[in-house]
């Protein structure tokens, strides 16, 4: 990162640490990064989602995130190309090429500008149904493969409003440096999507479940929760279950050998659903 300015290099590694406390839950912390990847790299939408079965040849959609619909752009073009991707996964030239290279274990960085130089790719029915119509122009995108399978890849893509420059060479360093950082993560302090998440759990268990990793005893989760401890300990086994532990000391061993963080953002209220099913 040593050409980029010092304050991209904060923001990135502020950023990493931000996703590494929201570590043990894919969707939380793949939501915060596109988050903190619009605002790093002035991105009006961005995705990110988990797909397996590369090298087999059959698609499966493990989960996604996606954003920036708030700033009125249309998100009917994006549940568009989710719907083309659901129905054939190889329909786009550039995503074929993406899944080659993270099956063959690189990092697919692209830009459509590079795909598509002579704009051809603007004048088909793809990109009006999609780009265009959710009112953005330039992408930056990257495949690459993740730690929990050999046939799992980890997609993060990013859109500018069509009224805005497209991204400088700089911007698409800095992605590219995101990229770098954050793939050795997945599968280890970054969950991947096939992993058991704490928000699957109810959001009283989930106040229980974080009371444990903090190392309080049952009487003391049920002063604090106002629960009884008959409770606290049928929610205990609950989230033993859930994670498929024995007990206490293994649960503790899986968040400590993973680097996963003590954030706990799922810990109380309902947590909001923000993985992307492929619309019929």
């Amino acid at each position: 990162m040593s050409s980029l300015p010092s304050k991209a290099v904060r923001g990135v590694f502020e950023l990493i640490g931000e996703c590494r406390e929201l570590g043990d839950d894919a969707s939380l912390w793949a939501n915060h990064l596109c988050r903190g990847m619009a605002q790093l790299l002035d991105a009006d939408v961005t995705a990110a989602g988990q797909i397996g079965g590369i090298t087999r040849g059959s698609i499966e959609n493990l989960g996604a995130v996606d954003g920036g619909w708030e700033r009125g752009f249309n998100r009917d073009g994006w549940l568009n190309a989710l719907r083309t991707f659901g129905e054939n996964p190889f329909y786009h030239p550039c995503m074929v090429q993406g899944y080659q290279m993270a099956a063959a274990g690189a990092t697919c960085v692209r830009q459509l500008a590079i795909y598509d130089p002579d704009g051809d790719w603007r004048r088909t029915e793809d990109y009006e149904r999609t780009t265009q119509l959710m009112g953005c122009e330039d992408e930056l995108f990257s495949f690459f493969r993740i730690a929990t399978g050999i046939d799992d890849i980890q997609g993060l893509l990013l859109y500018r409003d069509a009224r805005k420059p497209a991204f400088s060479e700089e911007e698409r360093a800095l992605f590219r440096e995101i990229v770098d950082v954050v793939q050795p993560l997945i599968g280890g302090p970054l969950a991947g999507y096939r992993e058991i998440r704490p928000t699957q759990l109810p959001p009283r268990v989930r106040q229980v479940l974080a009371c444990l990793l903090e190392g309080d005893g049952d009487k003391q989760i049920a002063s604090r929760l106002k629960l009884s401890v008959y409770t606290v300990r049928q929610y205990a086994k609950q989230i033993y279950r859930h994670f498929h532990v024995d007990g206490r000391n293994e649960l503790m061993a899986r968040w400590i050998k993973r680097a996963w963080g003590a954030k706990f953002a799922w810990r109380s209220g309902e947590v909001p659903e923000v993985v992307v099913e492929v619309p019929a």
